[in-house]
């Protein structure tokens, strides 16, 4: 059900003018005002979606229609506040030049709630028309008895973040979106009913999703639509694990096959947002070609068919042209991005792949602290530090009869400087959660440029011996500033969760 409530505001330009005449009067031109008057609003694909049918009218052409849904009594998140371009609602077809019509796609808005929302239309003359209405919608039920099962471990502080929203990344359907109270504010319709968003980015305007059965990359709209491309690359099963910014695309980590050649979780692309593949690193071809060159045999490590390398996250760094790459079974090492030439490793040398290749020992950079071990989501801090989820899980996956590596028995949210001149990495954070929780699969964690920190253990095993998935927000004086837990199967819920902001987009 929706009500809107009509109170326009106009702000016109009224032009006058003096006419002549010997009885001293005058003639009056008024300009006409901006008119923003509320049709309908119509369901979207789910509750956190709505449709608003407008009607506009300016002395001059519309250029940007704008919505912000006031946050409910007692939150400490702000707004939802979106503009959308002239542009981007012709291009989306929500707006007929002809008969002045908008239909401007609401979302965001709170489920089960009455949705405080104002609406504001501009024109190119500098004048605008702006009404207020209240929509409400039903509450959400999860048929799957996750989301609408949150449990507040600490509630959202007064404190101020650097982000309002949260995206997870669930391998249950599309991206949801959390607002720091915990409030969902975002579920989308997915367009198949096997997708999984485990390979998944928010671009700042809507989500690619790289499809976990094919090459399909799909684009959901936040207004609830979506289109999709189909990477240019045959020898591609599906995506999985994380999309990451590129050097000019997106990094997909993928599984291949070719030539009857199985590679699992072991080639990384970069693509852009047609599907079109702009570079392409083997990470088996890469290893075997570093192992050769020290004159040993890679065939005991490298094994096709087999999850040896378990890649999970990679990214771009711009400082010297290079990509990170984390190999959840053995290390995180670093690539040249032109040639593929492995830069430096760093990781657990108690494992198999140290013991065993003098060739891949020679690259590994010295520790003055504990290695990250089944380390997940990459990142580089704002003071220019290697972050990531170390997991504490050693190798699945090793050669039988050889070293698996460290197993600890709790999880970290980590950082390393790393000195190149040196050859070396310095550990220079350690966050363990105060109840010592214990992800050893999935898992996040990523630094906001106020030193603060959101963290996601994706299958928390707490002192008690209970496994949800954990939401953690900490400012950057080390205080919990949320808590939240979620049920979850595996790392279904949300195996990794990043800030985006809703507040302030605009739509071009």
């Amino acid at each position: 059900m929706t009500r809107v409530l009509v109170s326009v505001l106009l702000s016109g330009l009224l032009l006058s003018g003096c006419g002549g005449g010997g009885d001293g009067a005058s003639q009056t031109t008024t300009t006409p005002q901006p008119q923003l008057q509320v049709q309908s609003v119509a369901e979207g694909v789910t509750q956190f979606i709505r449709i608003a049918s407008l009607q506009v009218q300016g002395a001059s052409a519309l250029s940007s229609a704008q919505f912000e849904i006031a946050p409910r009594a007692g939150s400490k998140s702000r707004s939802v506040l979106v503009q959308y371009d002239r542009s981007y609602l012709l291009r989306r077809g929500w707006y007929d030049e002809a008969s002045h019509m908008l239909r401007l796609p609401l979302f965001g808005l709170y489920a089960g709630r009455d949705n405080q929302v104002q609406l504001t239309a501009r024109f190119a003359d500098g004048s605008q028309a702006t009404t207020a209405l209240t929509v409400t919608t039903p509450a959400y039920v999860d048929a799957k008895g996750v989301y609408d099962h949150l449990t507040v471990h600490t509630p959202r502080s007064g404190d101020v973040l650097a982000y309002d929203f949260v995206m997870l990344k669930p391998m249950l359907g599309a991206p949801v979106v959390l607002d720091t109270d915990g409030e969902l504010r975002w579920m989308g319709q997915p367009p198949v009913s096997t997708l999984s968003s485990q390979a998944s980015i928010f671009t700042g305007s809507d989500f690619l999703v790289g499809s976990n059965t094919d090459a399909t990359l799909y684009r959901l709209y936040l207004d609830g639509g979506y289109d999709q491309a189909t990477v240019q690359d045959s020898s591609i099963n599906n995506f999985h694990h994380d999309i990451l910014p590129g050097k000019t695309g997106y990094l997909v980590e993928l599984d291949t096959q070719s030539g009857g050649v199985q590679n699992i979780e072991s080639v990384l692309e970069e693509v852009d947002g047609s599907g079109q593949v702009l570079k392409r690193w083997d990470l088996a071809q890469i290893l075997r070609d570093t192992i050769r060159a020290g004159g040993e045999d890679p065939a005991p490590f490298i094994r096709d068919g087999v999850d040896w390398f378990h890649m999970n996250s990679a990214i771009y760094d711009a400082r010297d042209d290079s990509v990170i790459v984390s190999s959840r079974e053995n290390f995180v090492l670093k690539l040249d991005y032109a040639t593929g030439t492995v830069k430096w490793i760093l990781g657990d040398t108690s494992k198999y792949w140290y013991t065993q290749f003098a060739s891949l020992r020679a690259l590994t950079l010295a520790l003055n602290d504990a290695p990250p071990v089944g380390q997940h989501a990459l990142s580089i801090t704002p003071y220019g530090d290697l972050m990531m989820f170390d997991n504490g899980k050693a190798s699945l996956n090793n050669p039988y009869g050889t070293s698996a590596g460290i197993n600890n028995t709790v999880s970290a949210a980590i950082s390393y400087n790393i000195n190149t001149q040196t050859r070396s990495a310095y550990l220079t954070s350690r966050f363990i959660h105060p109840e010592q929780l214990y992800s050893p699969f999935c898992s996040s964690t990523y630094l906001d440029a106020s030193g603060g920190q959101l963290i996601g253990y994706a299958v928390a095993t707490d002192a008690q011996g209970v496994t949800t998935m954990r939401l953690v927000g900490r400012l950057a004086n080390g205080v919990i500033a949320f808590d939240y837990g979620f049920p979850t199967a595996g790392c279904a819920t949300g195996w990794n969760a990043r800030a985006i902001n809703l507040h302030g987009m605009m739509l071009q």
